[in-house]
């Protein structure tokens, strides 16, 4: 696969609630219908994924050779695992697929 994800930052939007930022680079040739699929896990003490506390889909289309596509949403979880999240961070499971297959990417997220 030649998509690249990389999660560029994020904002607080309430108390539950982040703005995130993400990029998708297309190094290779031109991807047609791709789709990001986001899973965010709180996590236990030793790093490991604990519990899925949200999930949402970005779908950017097609994605030209050598461009970069951003995308912007918004993540909102319930107080219990907001407070989860903020002990111990996240994990964000991101899916890229495309017609010529699937890509899992595995980021941390720093909730503080």
């Amino acid at each position: 696969m030649t998509l690249n994800f990389t999660l560029v930052g994020g904002s607080e939007c309430g108390q539950t609630c982040r703005v995130v930022n993400t990029t998708i680079r297309n190094t290779g040739n031109t991807s047609l219908n791709v789709t990001a699929s986001h899973a965010l896990f709180t996590r236990y003490e030793n790093g490991s994924a604990k519990k899925e506390a949200w999930s949402g889909q970005v779908a950017p289309g097609t994605i030209a050779a050598n461009e970069t596509v951003v995308s912007t949403f918004e993540i909102n979880v319930g107080i219990g695992d907001g407070l989860a999240l903020r002990e111990n961070d996240g994990l964000l499971f991101t899916t890229l697929q495309t017609d010529r297959g699937n890509e899992t990417v595995e980021t941390v997220v720093p909730v503080n």
